[in-house]
């Protein structure tokens, strides 16, 4: 394993990356379960649409400018306000996207849905390209100003979306 100064733990039950002394950057904990990074690659069954956003875990560990949210971390997951999740998990009847009748994935809503073009449009300014999930957290990563786009982009749509479903559970 590789040393390093700072070592860092991914937990992602919470979808969180925090550092952590004594832990190899190599090495990254499910729950109770510490894994290598070539095993964390190999499981094809855990955190997949993680694992589209973060595609190159070392790049988001040593990352300086990294911070995350409740909301930011719902869209890293997957959990949250995606009626793809909510349906699953019996908090809603179907699994359509309110806005436009499409199925409500993370990717749905923050990279096609007619309902955040503006904000895509917007990011795309500082991030220098069309946003995809293959490419946000890789651009995020190059500087604090894309990070901080980046950043709010996400939390700013998480935000919005948990009011708008609030406001309609409010009103039946």
């Amino acid at each position: 394993m590789q040393d390093t100064e700072e070592k860092y733990l991914l937990e992602t039950a919470m979808g969180e990356i925090m550092p952590m002394k004594g832990v190899h950057l190599a090495e990254i904990k499910i729950g109770n379960k510490t894994l290598q990074k070539e095993e964390w690659d190999s499981h094809v069954d855990t955190a997949q649409w993680t694992k589209r956003l973060i595609l190159n875990i070392s790049q988001w560990i040593t990352c300086k400018f990294r911070n995350t949210n409740y909301f930011f971390t719902q869209a890293l997951t997957g959990h949250g306000s995606f009626t793809t999740y909510t349906h699953r998990i019996a908090k809603t009847v179907n699994n359509r996207c309110r806005y436009c009748g499409d199925t409500d994935t993370p990717e749905h809503t923050l990279f096609s849905c007619i309902r955040w073009e503006v904000r895509r449009g917007a990011v795309k300014v500082y991030l220098g390209e069309d946003i995809t999930p293959d490419n946000i957290i890789i651009r995020m990563c190059q500087s604090k100003e894309k990070w901080d786009a980046g950043f709010n982009f996400i939390i700013k749509i998480m935000e919005r979306k948990e009011q708008e479903e609030r406001a309609d559970q409010n009103r039946q």
